[in-house]
């Protein structure tokens, strides 16, 4: 098996993988979902994104706006006991 076979990701559902820290100088992602992936200091020189789907993952985005909502619930309690 071959060094390049280890970084081909191509068309493969990644969603929520974290790639942190990784050499992944080279590979190929093309085609694949990688929403919500983590590449916090990876290495990625000529790394191939074509195509892939990239973005927040539906889990992040939940995440995310349960927290929007806790927040403008408590922001409005309070302002409402100022009031």
């Amino acid at each position: 098996m071959n060094n390049s076979d280890f970084n081909d990701f191509s068309n493969q559902i990644l969603r929520n993988r974290s790639f942190q820290g990784q050499v992944l100088n080279g590979a190929d992602f093309s085609g694949a979902d990688v929403r919500g992936c983590n590449f916090r200091n990876a290495q990625l020189a000529g790394a191939n994104f074509i195509g892939a789907k990239i973005g927040l993952s539906r889990r992040q985005i939940a995440v995310l706006s349960a927290g929007a909502i806790a927040i403008c619930l408590v922001v409005g309690d309070v302002l409402t006991r100022l009031i």
